[in-house]
């Protein structure tokens, strides 16, 4: 029999190639998904820690608003550490009268996301979050 016959009708490590295939598109799979997932847990966090701030300062008093105090609100209402929430920066705007047309903005520029966000997937190194609420009236 001619040695290349032979070769080619060997099966012998094909389940060994086979397996490796597999594993290796179970695992892309999997750390893929655990990738997406903190992802999308850390823009959770980050949304509602402007959105906290937001509302924290549309409750203000427009004689006691104090943007400082906002800024400050907003990176406490991270649950994280105290070195990631002085990452990046919180803007505070604050626009039109006390009244109907009264509101307050608060923008969480370019908040970095770790490295280990991204084991497969190449998401956003940082991201941008901004919420608005309006003043209310009681």
């Amino acid at each position: 029999m001619n040695p290349l016959r032979r070769f080619a009708a060997d099966e012998r490590g094909t389940t060994l190639v086979e397996a490796s295939l597999v594993i290796g598109t179970l695992f892309v799979l999997i750390f893929g998904t655990i990738d997406w997932s903190r992802y999308q847990y850390n823009r959770a966090r980050l949304r509602n820690a402007v959105r906290r701030g937001a509302l924290i300062g549309a409750r203000m008093a427009s004689g006691t608003f104090d943007s400082a105090t906002v800024v400050t609100a907003t990176r406490t209402a991270l649950a994280g550490s105290a070195s990631e929430q002085a990452l990046g920066t919180v803007d505070v705007e604050r626009t039109g009268l006390d009244g109907d047309n009264a509101r307050v903005q608060v923008t969480w520029i370019n908040f970095p996301f770790s490295r280990a966000t991204s084991l497969v997937m190449r998401a956003a190194r940082s991201d941008t979050v901004r919420a608005e609420f309006r003043l209310e009236q009681p």
